[in-house]
């Protein structure tokens, strides 16, 4: 398995049995904000007041928002940023500054996997985000704006601000206000577009695997509807290369295939089963194979996935409850492979129901 070790780009290359492992940098980052200054919509005005967001410097993006609360009321609020590889794909959020006051209480309102901020919707006691997919354009190095969804902490009622960012952008910062009462009051995108890392030079095709659409938090026995897709960074496919989705941590084990079922694959996919002692099989997931004439506009879909976990997560953390690995020859310091995969991962809270 090879390993994407940050969304800077330093792709680790560890072949079996080996002590020592080779290193290429395949790009100076994953997706970043442009170098322009970040803009309000049109028709909307900032002030000079404080604002909490991500860098382009910072190489990495406005997923999520933790919000302060006293009882119902949002007094405090600080964006939450990750840094995503190439495909956009991203795990663990950072915290920005924090604007406001400590309430009573903290909620975390995540954007699902492979999407960022493109807008957000305030009432006085709840806030919406509509997440929008990053879908990169390797020949421009622009991203585009996929299908979105909304992740809120309430109930998605008509809000009483919405602000959205052009189509073609992404919430950089916020600059949110309060009532005369320390209550939040609005919240004010700062828009920005988003570029992606380009590979240049790079020895091999690069295999970069994601899940779009997964949700960062669940309850057992619900369904969780998202993509896995991949993206070649480099050259051409030439054959076929296999993936793995599989079950992760305390989900191992667990998994039936009618956990998966509605679940429509757009390529080629197989059960895999694994021999126990007492004769039966386990179901750990599925092994699909993608040729290069799959890769369109150098992605290709793997399928529509369903997925409804049985299991709540260990102590009801955050942790990975599903593995995307791409198959990939494991290459040695003097032969690389013809293939490099990059795995994905996305951390899942999953609450018993």
């Amino acid at each position: 398995m090879n390993t994407l070790t940050s969304a800077v780009g330093t792709l680790l290359l560890i072949a079996a049995g080996q002590s020592q492992a080779a290193s290429t940098t395949f790009s100076s980052f994953g997706m970043k904000y442009a170098s322009t200054t970040a803009q309000p919509p049109a028709g909307l005005v900032v002030n000079n007041g404080p604002t909490t967001g991500c860098t382009s410097a910072s190489n990495s993006l406005a997923v999520g928002v933790e919000i302060s609360q006293d009882g119902l009321a949002i007094v405090g609020v600080q964006v939450l940023c990750a840094q995503p590889t190439a495909a956009g794909f991203w795990t663990t959020p950072a915290r920005a500054n924090f604007i406001g006051r400590s309430g009573t209480s903290i909620q975390r309102v995540l954007c699902p996997s492979s999407m960022a901020i493109g807008e957000v919707r305030v009432q006085s006691i709840s806030l919406t985000l509509a997440c929008r997919e990053l879908r990169p354009n390797l020949s421009t190095g622009i991203v585009k704006a996929g299908p979105g969804e909304l992740s809120g902490d309430g109930p998605f009622e008509v809000p009483t601000i919405q602000a959205a960012c052009p189509t073609t952008q992404w919430v950089q910062f916020f600059q949110p206000a309060f009532d005369t009462t320390g209550v939040l009051a609005s919240m004010t995108p700062l828009c920005n577009g988003v570029l992606n890392g380009l590979v240049t030079g790079y020895p091999s095709t690069l295999i970069v695997s994601r899940s779009v659409g997964q949700q960062s938090e669940l309850t057992t026995w619900n369904t969780d509807r998202f993509d896995v897709d991949l993206f070649n960074f480099a050259k051409p496919l030439t054959g076929t290369v296999q993936v793995e989705i599989r079950a992760a941590g305390n989900m191992s084990g667990t998994l039936q295939e009618a956990d998966f079922n509605q679940t429509q694959f757009l390529a080629p996919c197989t059960p895999i089963f694994v021999p126990l002692n007492n004769g039966a099989q386990l179901f750990v997931g599925y092994r699909c194979t993608v040729n290069g004439d799959s890769f369109r506009s150098d992605r290709a879909l793997i399928g529509h996935f369903v997925f409804r976990p049985r299991n709540p997560t260990t102590n009801e953390e955050s942790l990975p409850i599903l593995n995307i690995n791409v198959l990939a020859p494991a290459p040695t310091l003097t032969n690389p492979p013809a293939v490099t995969g990059v795995d994905a991962a996305f951390p899942v809270v999953v609450h018993d129901n």
